[in-house]
C-alpha cells in the first residue's frame, strides 16, 4: 500500500515516463487517481485467484463437521464465550480503542504529509520506514509481556498513540514527522499484545480461529465508525477556511477523542473485573 504512494508525485511520474521514452503527459489530477487503478487491479487479481480455489475432496463426516449450521452455531458460542469472559473482552476492547485511532491516521496520512510540507515522491518511503516496525517491535514486545502486566503494557500503549497524536496536532513542518515513531512502535504493540493475550484466553483451539475472527470484525467496524466520526467532524469544520485550515484543526481534536475513549476503556475494565471478582467467589 505504502509504496503505491510514489505514484502521487506527478513530477516522479512524468520523469518515469519521459526515461522510458513513452509519448505520455500527466499531470496532479491524473496521478492522484493512479492508486485506486492499482488498489482495482490487485483487487482483480484477488478476486481471479479466489474464484479459482478449489476445496480438496471430503468425506461425509467432515462435511458434516463443516455444514453451514455448525459453523453458525460455533460463531455464535464463540461470541456468547467472548461477551461472558470478561478478560477476552477487554483484550478486544482494549484493542479496538489503539488498533482504530491509529489506522484513523494511517488513512489520512498523506495529508498529514503535505500539511507538514513533505513533498510527495517521500510518501511511499516514509509508509516503508513505518512498516518496518513490525520487524523489530516483537522483541521489544515478548520481553514487555515477560516482565510487566496486561494493564502497564495497554497503558504503555495508551501513552504512546496520546504523545503521539497530542505532537501530530501541533502540525510542525518537516519535523512532525517524528510523531509517527510513536505511533508505529504503538501500532506493532498492539497487534502484538492483543494476539498474544487472547491466544492465552482462549484455551480452546477449536475456538480459537472464531474468536480471532470476531477480534478482526470488532476492530474493522471500530475503525470505520471512527472513520465517519473523522469525515463528520471534517464536515462540522467546513467554515475554519482552506481545506489544510479544516484538516488541521480536526487533528486537534483526534487527542481529546483518544483521551475520551480511553477513560471510557478504563471503566469497562474495572467492570469485568469486578464481573470477574463476583464469579471468582462464586
Amino acid at each position: 500500500m505504502y509504496k503505491r504512494q510514489a505514484v502521487y508525485d506527478a513530477t516522479l511520474v512524468q520523469r518515469v515516463i519521459d526515461v522510458l521514452g513513452l509519448p505520455w503527459q500527466v499531470s496532479p489530477e491524473m496521478t492522484m487517481r493512479f492508486p485506486v487503478y492499482l488498489t482495482l487491479g490487485n483487487a482483480l487479481l484477488a478476486l481471479l485467484v479466489a474464484v479459482n480455489l478449489r476445496e480438496p475432496p471430503a468425506t461425509a463426516e467432515e462435511e458434516k463437521k463443516v455444514s453451514a449450521g455448525a459453523t453458525w452455531r460455533a460463531t455464535v458460542a464463540a461470541g456468547r464465550w467472548i461477551l461472558h469472559t470478561p478478560l477476552a473482552l477487554g483484550i478486544i476492547l482494549a484493542g479496538l480503542c489503539f488498533d482504530s485511532i491509529v489506522r484513523l491516521f494511517l488513512t489520512i496520512a498523506s495529508n498529514y504529509y503535505r500539511l507538514i510540507a513533505l513533498p510527495d515522491a517521500v510518501f511511499g518511503l516514509i509508509g516503508s520506514g513505518f512498516a518496518v516496525f513490525g520487524f523489530f517491535v516483537p522483541a521489544l514486545a515478548r520481553r514487555l509481556v515477560a516482565r510487566r502486566t496486561i494493564r502497564e503494557n495497554f497503558a504503555a500503549v495508551a501513552a504512546l498513540v496520546l504523545v503521539a497524536l497530542v505532537g501530530i496536532a501541533q502540525v510542525w513542518p518537516i519535523y512532525g514527522l517524528l510523531w509517527l515513531m510513536p505511533l508505529g512502535i504503538a501500532m506493532s504493540l498492539t497487534q502484538f499484545f492483543v494476539s498474544h493475550y487472547l491466544n492465552e484466553v482462549v484455551t480452546d483451539s477449536r475456538q480459537r480461529a472464531t474468536v480471532l475472527s470476531f477480534r478482526g470484525l470488532a476492530f474493522n467496524l471500530a475503525y470505520g465508525g471512527v472513520g465517519l466520526l473523522f469525515a463528520a467532524l471534517s464536515r462540522a469544520l467546513h467554515s475554519a477556511g482552506n481545506a489544510d485550515a479544516v484538516f488541521a484543526q480536526a487533528l486537534g481534536w483526534l487527542p481529546w477523542y483518544f483521551a475520551a475513549t480511553v477513560v471510557l476503556l478504563v471503566i469497562a475494565g474495572r467492570r469485568l473485573q469486578a464481573k470477574a471478582d463476583r464469579a471468582v467467589a462464586e
